[in-house]
Protein backbone atom coordinates (compact mmCIF):
# COMPACT_ATOMS: atom_id res chain seq x y z
CA UNK A 1 0.00 0.00 0.00
CA UNK A 2 2.86 2.34 0.82
CA UNK A 3 4.37 1.69 -2.62
CA UNK A 4 1.17 2.73 -4.39
CA UNK A 5 0.96 5.95 -2.38
CA UNK A 6 4.63 6.69 -3.08
CA UNK A 7 4.21 6.10 -6.84
CA UNK A 8 1.03 8.21 -7.00
CA UNK A 9 2.67 11.07 -5.11
CA UNK A 10 5.66 11.00 -7.50
CA UNK A 11 3.33 11.12 -10.49
CA UNK A 12 1.39 14.00 -8.90
CA UNK A 13 4.61 15.95 -8.22
CA UNK A 14 5.76 15.46 -11.79
CA UNK A 15 2.37 16.61 -13.06
CA UNK A 16 2.46 19.77 -10.91
CA UNK A 17 6.05 20.49 -11.96
CA UNK A 18 5.10 20.18 -15.63
CA UNK A 19 2.31 22.73 -15.25
CA UNK A 20 4.68 25.60 -14.59
CA UNK A 21 5.03 28.76 -16.70
CA UNK A 22 6.13 28.22 -20.25
CA UNK A 23 9.47 29.66 -21.17
CA UNK A 24 9.25 32.42 -23.73
CA UNK A 25 10.43 31.07 -27.07
CA UNK A 26 12.57 33.27 -29.25
CA UNK A 27 13.08 32.93 -32.98
CA UNK A 28 16.45 31.63 -34.13
CA UNK A 29 18.76 34.14 -35.82
CA UNK A 30 18.52 34.28 -39.63
CA UNK A 31 21.02 32.06 -41.45
CA UNK A 32 24.04 33.52 -43.20
CA UNK A 33 23.61 33.68 -46.98
CA UNK A 34 26.46 33.94 -49.47
CA UNK A 35 25.73 36.25 -52.41
CA UNK A 36 27.53 36.22 -55.77
CA UNK A 37 27.46 38.93 -58.41
CA UNK A 38 26.39 37.48 -61.78
CA UNK A 39 27.43 38.59 -65.23
CA UNK A 40 26.50 37.58 -68.77
CA UNK A 41 29.02 35.87 -71.03
CA UNK A 42 29.08 34.03 -74.36
CA UNK A 43 29.46 30.31 -73.72
CA UNK A 44 29.89 27.93 -76.66
CA UNK A 45 27.61 24.90 -76.63
CA UNK A 46 29.20 21.69 -77.86
CA UNK A 47 28.73 17.98 -77.35
CA UNK A 48 31.13 15.09 -77.75
CA UNK A 49 29.76 11.64 -78.45
CA UNK A 50 31.45 8.32 -79.11
CA UNK A 51 29.77 6.01 -81.56
CA UNK A 52 29.74 4.36 -84.96
CA UNK A 53 27.97 5.50 -88.11
CA UNK A 54 26.58 3.12 -90.72
CA UNK A 55 25.01 3.86 -94.06
CA UNK A 56 21.31 3.31 -94.71
CA UNK A 57 21.95 0.23 -96.86
CA UNK A 58 25.08 -1.23 -95.26
CA UNK A 59 24.98 -5.00 -95.30
CA UNK A 60 27.35 -7.22 -93.38
CA UNK A 61 28.48 -10.11 -95.58
CA UNK A 62 29.63 -13.14 -93.64
CA UNK A 63 30.49 -16.56 -94.93
CA UNK A 64 28.42 -19.47 -93.66
CA UNK A 65 30.83 -22.11 -94.89
CA UNK A 66 34.57 -22.54 -94.73
CA UNK A 67 36.57 -21.67 -97.82
CA UNK A 68 38.31 -18.87 -99.67
CA UNK A 69 36.81 -15.90 -101.51
CA UNK A 70 37.87 -16.15 -105.14
CA UNK A 71 36.11 -13.07 -106.50
CA UNK A 72 33.65 -10.26 -105.87
CA UNK A 73 30.88 -10.29 -108.48
CA UNK A 74 29.09 -7.01 -107.79
CA UNK A 75 29.82 -3.30 -108.06
CA UNK A 76 29.52 -1.39 -104.83
CA UNK A 77 26.96 1.41 -104.86
CA UNK A 78 24.73 0.08 -107.65
CA UNK A 79 21.27 -1.18 -106.78
CA UNK A 80 20.72 -4.92 -106.93
CA UNK A 81 17.61 -4.67 -109.09
CA UNK A 82 17.47 -2.28 -112.04
CA UNK A 83 14.07 -0.97 -112.98
CA UNK A 84 13.19 -1.50 -116.67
Amino acid sequence: MKKIILVMSCVALLGVAACGKEAKKTAPPPPEVTVFQTETAEVPIYHEFVGQVYGFKDIAIRARVEGYLEGIHFDEGLPLFHSL
